[in-house]
């Protein structure tokens, strides 16, 4: 990722220095703003179905982790058997 910066120096110089793990160093001190993307404000919990569940993070910052739950028990599973056909 790529983030832009721009500095105003009118009347000073400033140094930036960025080291691993993202840790910014300004001198002289300085404030910094970086927006680095949009926050996710979607669904942090997935529930299995039929159809194919999406959730929209690429490249947005996320507060928590996301869960899925397991396959509700109450969910129908056909079985296929030679003419046979058996629903749980």
């Amino acid at each position: 990722m790529s983030i832009p910066l721009n500095v105003d120096t009118t009347d000073k110089a400033i140094g930036l220095t960025v080291t691993t793990g993202g840790v910014i160093s300004v001198t002289p001190a300085t404030t910094v703003t970086a927006t680095i993307g949009e926050h996710y404000t979607g669904d942090y919990t997935i529930t299995p179905g039929d159809a194919p569940t999406t959730l929209a993070t690429a490249g947005m910052i996320m507060d928590a982790d996301v869960v899925v739950r397991p396959v509700p028990g109450n969910y129908g599973r056909l079985i296929w058997d030679n003419g046979i056909l058996t629903v749980y």
